[in-house]
């Protein structure tokens, strides 16, 4: 059995006959009864009958299987282009790989500039002033994409360092999310991985 985001519970049934007791997960239960379990993580349940004689008998565990969400990594890429209202876009493409989602979203997305090389040392600091929310698409199995587009000034193409702020959160049972990610570029928009 596996308990997703579309089914949120599951209902475990039996019937014992001729038991003197009957005991699910430990606890004392009628000998024909049903219980809805709603598990958190993946959890085996067990059904035990004692007999007149003082003898018992485990019926075959069942394991309901939790669908949470996980994510497995990201990846940012991004592109410069001519064009918009200040001379300069560039857009960001982030893909994210992700088990058992519904559905995600890009929350607080803003892009930042620092005139030095590294964020720590004094300079000067600039942050995009609108910060984006986008929802993710489904691009194949376990693979959510969102774009966004910043229009910045031309000056900022010669900037020492290049950032990109965002929240995530993808849905589902068990849903999951982080505040805060930050993903830094080099000078130019010659971007790479690091800081």
């Amino acid at each position: 059995m596996v308990i997703d985001a579309n089914h949120l519970s599951t209902t475990l049934s039996w019937d014992v006959q001729h038991a003197r007791s009957v005991a699910f997960q430990g606890g004392n239960v009628p000998a024909k009864g049903s219980s809805v379990q709603k598990p958190e993580d993946t959890t085996t349940y067990q059904l035990v009958a004692t007999w007149v004689d003082g003898s018992t008998l485990s019926a075959s565990p069942v394991m309901v299987n939790v669908a949470r969400v996980r994510v497995h990594g990201y990846s940012v890429d991004f592109h410069q282009a001519s064009g918009g209202p200040t001379g300069v876009q560039v857009k960001v493409t982030l893909e994210f790989t992700v088990e058992n989602a519904t559905g995600g979203s890009i929350n607080n997305a803003s892009m930042m500039y620092s005139d030095r090389h590294h964020w720590f040392i004094w300079g000067h600091h600039w942050q995009s002033t609108k910060q984006q929310n986008v929802r993710f698409t489904l691009v194949r199995q376990n693979t959510w994409q969102c774009t966004l587009s910043f229009d910045i000034d031309r000056s900022v193409v010669n900037y020492g360092n290049v950032g990109f702020q965002f929240d995530y959160g993808f849905q589902g049972f068990m849903p999951t999310g982080q505040l805060g990610q930050l993903q830094m570029w080099r000078g130019q928009f010659n971007f790479w991985n690091g800081s």
